[in-house]
């Protein structure tokens, strides 16, 4: 027997419109995370990719294609910044070399993100589901997507379209209830009604059909006033404790030079005791790794921050390296007023190349001076506990630099008793580029998540204080060398989404597979009708 292609089947490709469509909302959400002033295109800039969609039939394969596409357009504008590490000379790369790998880092981290958000495309394709359900349906995959983005090692939620909106504190605050990704899926469904209404107007010559608008401004409406609501309802106000944040702007290229510690640690401690002048701080915060040797290592380092601490009568916390049984870590040390340390936390989310390097053996066989990005020569060691750093004031979390972009890592930091948090960052690989604030927007988010104040300490910025409701009170910018002062309060309340967690994923999950079922049996209904006619 003999198989053909069926020759009435409708082959389904893709046009010119889809293609600009696809490109140009990419480029406009891209437009949104990196200038400030263009946040609000995220509430529009998703309409030409889902006209694309929504307009013309599609299969799974075009749905991916134009889906990859929009995406791959996004995560290129949005990480355009990685530009800013070349040149790596210092490290020990040529020219050429650095440009090769800050290109392909710049292009696999685009690729890599933007082959998961294809999947949206994908699934639209392949169940075709119509009118507001599809509306529903595309929310519910992308907030799918988004969460599965951060999970595991390499796990990168800079994209998630939820923290463009940072600034926004009226349409950020219902992140406390089902986090940001609800944020997300919030903008997404927005975007899509508004683009049933184009497709509808335009492609079907239905201008009467308002339902959809409808639709989009009343959930935009109902964010905006529990926004508003939680902006003027009235919360505990416990006492405020001052705290002074160091920021002592060394480039990363100087930081690593050999028989610099002493002139950092210099750099550093004047500061310190510059801010702690007044004797009004309670709390002095360095950034990550501030002085890049092994607290473990060095008794003098020791001796100045028990000095430090004891003569300024404040709790001491810094990011630095420890080392226990040949382990390194990552760590948050913290001293009280008598000079005492603590138990250190120690980063738990390490970075992939930067922190260690996964598939060593396949890496060094392909470019063996990748490895030299690693300036300690041998990898960090992950941390497994929140180990919540204890003070007479109250509990505080810490986070170092990446792992703040992480929800669920503060989340368990604040159910396992942090009051407050802190995070301690060097974002002095990307000098003053939109990274830093891009970085410090990870922060607000996780501000406005758990209902806690966060203490931000980066080596060349963004330093910030960031209150409950996501509102940045404090702020030195990048490559600025200084301090900052401000006041925080321990809290106790826990929000919803510190209770529950990411629950809307399971709950979008549900809602695609009831709407992918009813969409099937409705088909297959038309098809039996169909048939019968015939």
């Amino acid at each position: 027997m003999i198989f053909k292609r069926n020759p009435t089947k409708k082959k389904i490709g893709i046009n010119r419109i889809q293609l600009l469509c696809s490109v140009l909302s990419g480029m406009m959400t891209s437009m949104a995370f990196s200038f400030p002033f263009l946040d609000w295109l995220a509430w529009i800039s998703l309409i030409p990719f889902f006209y694309g969609l929504f307009a013309y039939e599609i299969n799974g394969k075009t749905g991916f294609f134009l889906s990859f596409i929009y995406a791959f357009t996004f995560y290129l504008g949005l990480l355009w910044w990685i530009y800013k590490l070349h040149p790596l000379t210092w490290v020990g790369f040529s020219e050429k070399e650095s440009l090769l790998v800050v290109t392909a880092g710049w292009i696999c981290f685009s690729l890599i993100e933007a082959i998961g958000l294809s999947f949206s495309g994908l699934a639209l394709g392949i169940v075709k589901p119509q009118g507001w359900k599809r509306v529903l349906f595309i929310a519910f995959i992308w907030i799918t997507i988004e969460w599965v983005q951060g999970l595991g090692m390499f796990g990168f939620t800079w994209g998630r379209l939820g923290i463009s909106q940072y600034r926004n504190l009226y349409l950020i605050q219902s992140a406390n209830l089902f986090g940001s990704l609800f944020i997300s899926g919030i903008l997404v469904f927005v975007n899509a009604a508004l683009a049933s209404f184009a497709v509808a107007s335009v492609k079907f010559k239905k201008f009467t059909n308002f339902k959809y608008i409808a639709l989009g401004c009343s959930v935009f409406v109902l964010n905006f006033s529990y926004g508003i609501w939680g902006n003027i309802k009235k919360v505990e106000a416990p006492r405020s404790v001052p705290i002074a944040i160091i920021q002592g702007n060394v480039a990363q290229d100087a930081k690593w030079k050999p028989g610099t510690a002493e002139k950092i640690l210099k750099n550093y401690l004047d500061l310190s005791y510059e801010a702690t002048k007044d004797g009004k701080a309670k709390i002095v915060v360095w950034p990550e790794t501030a002085v890049p040797v092994s607290l473990s290592k060095s008794s003098k380092m020791m001796a100045e921050y028990e000095k430090l601490a004891k003569d300024r009568g404040v709790y001491f916390v810094t990011g630095a390296f420890h080392t226990v049984n040949e382990n390194t870590y990552n760590a948050i040390f913290t001293l009280d007023p008598e000079g005492q340390s603590g138990k250190p936390y120690y980063k738990r989310h390490l970075v992939p190349f930067g922190e260690y390097f996964p598939f060593k053996s396949l890496l060094k066989l392909l470019m063996p001076k990748l490895e030299q990005i690693n300036l300690l020569k041998s990898d960090i060691s992950p941390g497994k506990n929140t180990e919540i750093i204890q003070t007479s004031y109250g509990n505080i979390g810490g986070l170092v630099c990446f792992e703040s972009i992480i929800p669920e890592l503060a989340r368990e930091s604040v159910q396992d008793g942090a009051k407050a948090l802190v995070i301690v960052t060097n974002d002095s690989w990307y000098k003053d580029s939109i990274a830093l604030s891009q970085h410090n927007a990870q922060a607000v988010m996780r501000a406005v998540e758990n209902n806690r104040y966060v203490i931000r300490a980066a080596n060349t910025g963004i330093s910030s204080v960031i209150s409950p409701k996501g509102e940045i009170i404090k702020e030195l910018g990048p490559l600025k060398r200084g301090y900052i002062k401000g006041e925080v309060s321990f809290l106790e309340k826990k929000t919803v989404y510190t209770r529950i967690g990411d629950v809307i994923v399971p709950v979008s999950l549900l809602g695609m597979i009831s709407i992918a079922a009813w969409t099937g049996t409705k088909r297959k209904r038309l098809g039996r009708e169909g048939d019968s006619l015939q």
